[in-house]
């Protein structure tokens, strides 16, 4: 018994070790843009720019309001709930990830908000413009990650 528990714990913290790695590195084809934010409502802003300009530098500026509008409401978020810094990522593969890590460990949950209050929007906007979102704890917090799809166009031009 004791083997094979020993033997599925060697085989998930494979497994974990290998999912980390292929979110740290770029696909082939593709690339990582990161940035380290202040906890701070500044932020927000400076991160929609970051956002936008690398898009369209990278070629991808169909995506880029759409990709400015979830950074936007990511970011807002950690910045409100988090003390520490924040972490913005742009992984490029088959899709475009959004990457948003904080220091607050507690996983948000998408609401409902009611007509007159002015926050808890932020994931169900996300919800709607991404093709999917999630969360994963980190040993100091959480990453939130939504992913986009790449405009066919761009992939056929990519694949040339």
């Amino acid at each position: 018994m004791y083997l094979l528990l020993t033997l599925l714990m060697a085989e998930a913290i494979r497994l974990t070790l290998q999912w980390r790695l292929r979110r740290q590195f770029a696909p082939s084809g593709g690339w990582v843009a990161s940035w380290a934010l202040a906890s701070d409502p500044k932020s927000v802003r400076e991160a929609r720019h970051k956002t936008t300009d690398h898009l369209h530098r990278s070629g991808l500026s169909d995506l880029a309001f759409t990709a400015s509008v979830v950074v936007s409401e990511l970011v807002t978020n950690a910045v409100r709930h988090s003390a520490g810094p924040v972490h913005l990522r742009l992984v490029r593969g088959h899709s475009l990830t959004i990457e948003v890590t904080d220091d607050n460990r507690a996983i948000p949950q998408s609401r409902l908000a009611k007509d007159d209050e002015e926050s808890g929007r932020g994931l169900s906007i996300t919800s709607h413009l991404t093709e999917r979102w999630g969360t994963r704890r980190e040993s100091q917090g959480k990453t939130i990650w939504a992913e986009l799809a790449v405009p066919a166009a761009t992939e056929a031009a990519d694949a040339a």
